[in-house]
């Protein structure tokens, strides 16, 4: 009797899914005047943090903490809307995420159906633990517009994130930057 009781009880918690931590506060901030934040919220329920942003310039820092009760992994969703302020249309956006210890990036969501993007596994570099987000574009985002940006990620007990940002001009923007410089050299030689 004993025995089929504590088989059944061994069947139960192989079958419960394993907990995760929750994740009991959160805080971002840049230290920069590279983008300004314009908000960012937490959403408990659905795990996930919206960041509303207005980049200017790059590269764009910003920082994130979580602070969980209890190590297991929590898996919370980035969500990032960027507004492009700088003077070019962005064909490319790369987001490179640093923490001191362990991660992995789950998953990523792309801010068009014409985009792309590839996530470069997260690797120790140095005394850090580096991944990258490369998203690649259909459709430029044009000065003025938007991109809508996301990715999981899971780690384990209380995480500092460094999350960079730099996005990548149109062809024809860097021909036009590039002309633009020869011109200027070509003026300083007379």
């Amino acid at each position: 009797m004993r025995l089929c009781y504590l088989a059944g009880v061994l069947v139960l918690v192989a079958a419960s899914p394993l907990a995760n931590a929750t994740i009991t506060g959160v805080n971002c901030w840049n230290d920069s005047n590279a983008f300004t934040m314009n908000y960012w919220s937490w959403d408990a329920n659905t795990t996930t943090l919206w960041m509303d942003e207005s980049l200017h310039e790059y590269p764009a820092i910003v920082y994130t903490d979580f602070t969980v009760d209890s190590p297991e992994d929590p898996r919370p969703e980035i969500v990032k809307d960027v507004d492009n302020d700088t003077n070019f249309a962005w064909t490319d956006y790369h987001i490179k995420v640093t923490r001191n210890q362990p991660f992995t990036i789950d998953t990523a969501g792309t801010p068009g159906s014409d985009w792309t993007n590839t996530i470069i596994p997260v690797s120790p570099q140095g005394s850090d633990y580096v991944g990258e987000i490369d998203y690649f574009a259909g459709t430029p985002i044009p000065v003025g517009g938007s991109g809508h940006f996301q990715f999981k990620v899971s780690f384990s007990n209380d995480a500092h994130f460094i999350i960079q940002q730099v996005p990548t001009p149109e062809p024809a923007s860097l021909s036009l930057l590039a002309v633009g410089g020869l011109m200027l050299l070509r003026r300083k030689r007379k």
